[in-house]
């Protein structure tokens, strides 16, 4: 398990990312990318509401989400994705979550220092290994991220 400084993991962060960051669409997903890291959250992903003290989670039960860091960069990057119900059933969804992951932990030195989150849309659960890393460089291409992956 990755430590807590090293992942998206609020509801907080996500948000962060996704309204105050960079966004590009292409067929299969929406990529969201901040230019400078969120302040990683010291508290869980279900935080209290300082004047209610009601807990306030706003991370939808009908998605699923995960987390890469860099192993190797001094500058870790924090990645996030949201894939939901929309996308299909359990198993497809996890399908396409560990293929994202996989395409993004590729990518680990070209996005050291920045978050990402990456929202899968339902043609992405049709799309095959390669269609999404070939969305996924459109996407951070078209963002200013420089793209050296070889598809094969």
């Amino acid at each position: 398990m990755l430590p807590a400084s090293a992942r998206l993991r609020s509801s907080r962060d996500f948000t962060a990312v996704v309204r105050g960051g960079l966004r590009c669409g292409r067929h299969t997903m929406v990529v969201h990318l901040s230019q400078v890291p969120v302040d990683p959250s010291p508290h869980d992903s279900l935080s209290v509401a300082p004047s209610s003290g009601v807990p306030s989670s706003n991370v939808p039960s009908s998605a699923v989400r995960s987390s890469v860091v860099s192993g190797d960069q001094g500058t870790a990057m924090r990645a996030g994705f949201v894939v939901p119900r929309s996308v299909g059933g359990a198993v497809v969804r996890n399908r396409v979550k560990r293929r994202l992951r996989e395409l993004v932990r590729a990518r680990t030195a070209m996005l050291a220092g920045r978050d990402v989150v990456v929202r899968a849309l339902p043609s992405s659960a049709a799309a095959d290994f390669v269609a999404l890393g070939r969305d996924l460089d459109s996407a951070l291409s078209r963002l200013g991220c420089p793209v050296n992956v070889h598809h094969g």
